[in-house]
């Protein structure tokens, strides 16, 4: 029986445009570091290299751990001096992007609909960010993080998206099982691939990602077909 349900972040629950966001980004974090006294452009493509290795960590450590030690390599900056300046960006300049983050009325909707069916809830988005950066995009797009019992983060992850790893880290820390979850996302590549491991998963298609032209995927919709498969799932707070 469905027990748990994993929703991807950008895209799926929240309305985003990846490639014109992480271009606000790395101009913002510049800026601020700039603002701080370092080398802002320096210091920006260290982050972006350090992302592109957490992408491709291969869980001997978490993501955060391989993005500082190839933060402090590259700039020969220690985490302990420049992590005040962190908190302070991504506690206050990273408001400057809630611009690019909208509200997608039909993915709170659906949210509502599962919680109160009785559905665990887990944001399964690429943990490549702190978790303040990925509670406040969910907090723009008025998803309520109080409905979910789990958010993937750079801290809590030792593997990212699409790595298969990523998926089993998630249903091994919360004690799922394969045949009680399903997958909601809006990546052919980074979410359709959950699969792999017995996960079926439901592909939005409003904001479709597909970058290898996957067409295997049987379940998917637009957020408005998305919100009727939510509906017409059983309600588990029933006894059967």
């Amino acid at each position: 029986m469905l027990k748990n349900i994993l929703l991807d972040l950008d895209g799926t629950l929240v309305n985003t445009n990846n490639e014109i966001f992480d271009k606000a980004f790395f101009k913002c974090i510049g800026k601020k570091l700039y603002q701080d006294g370092y080398d802002g452009e320096k210091v920006a493509k260290a982050v972006l290299g350090g992302v592109q290795k957490m992408l491709l960590n291969d869980g001997s450590k978490s993501n955060e751990d391989v993005f500082w030690d190839f933060f402090e390599k590259t700039t020969n900056i220690k985490k302990n001096e420049i992590i005040e300046t962190f908190d302070s960006f991504y506690d206050n300049n990273y408001d400057e992007l809630r611009c690019y983050v909208m509200v997608e009325e039909v993915a709170n909707d659906a949210v509502k609909i599962l919680k109160s069916k009785g559905y665990n809830l887990v944001i399964a988005t690429n943990p490549i960010f702190p978790i303040q950066a990925i509670n406040k995009r969910a907090t723009w797009g008025n998803i309520d993080l109080n409905d979910f019992s789990y958010v993937t983060a750079y801290d809590n992850s030792s593997y990212s998206k699409p790595n298969i790893g990523y998926y089993k880290e998630i249903l091994e820390k919360n004690n799922f099982k394969a045949e009680e979850t399903m997958m909601f996302g809006n990546d052919m590549v980074t979410d359709f691939v959950i699969e792999q491991i017995g996960v079926p998963c439901y592909i939005i298609t409003d904001n479709l990602l597909n970058e290898e032209k996957i067409d295997e995927c049987k379940q998917k919709g637009t957020y408005k077909e998305f919100l009727e498969f939510v509906k017409k799932l059983p309600d588990i707070n029933k006894k059967i």
